[in-house]
């Protein structure tokens, strides 16, 4: 399969899934958390330092906690995608590191 040159168009930009702030963050997080679902995302706001990881996750623990929940982070640190799902029960916030997938086949 021939390698993509447009860094202009990819799945999670097309899907309006790629964000740079963490206000874009924090309000995507806000509805993911009051409609239930999960939030799944890339970061496009820099490399995805620890500093910046911080941040993102003191939004998500935030905002859960302000609706009776907790989160469950997963990140892909490679490709800086991370994966959050709110559930019931203020407790601590949980972390998961993956691997890239980049080579996954259908």
């Amino acid at each position: 399969m021939p390698v993509c040159s447009d860094a202009d168009h990819f799945y999670y930009k097309e899907k309006k899934f790629s964000w740079t702030t963490t206000e874009e963050v924090q309000n995507r997080t806000k509805q993911a958390v009051k409609k239930g679902k999960d939030l799944l995302f890339h970061w496009r706001g820099g490399y995805l330092t620890k500093d910046i990881l911080k941040e993102l996750l003191e939004v998500f623990d935030k905002e859960a906690r302000a609706k009776g929940k907790r989160a469950l982070v997963s990140v892909n640190w490679p490709q800086a995608v991370l994966r959050v799902r709110f559930e019931e029960g203020v407790g601590e916030e949980m972390f998961e590191m993956e691997e890239a997938n980049e080579g996954e086949k259908e």
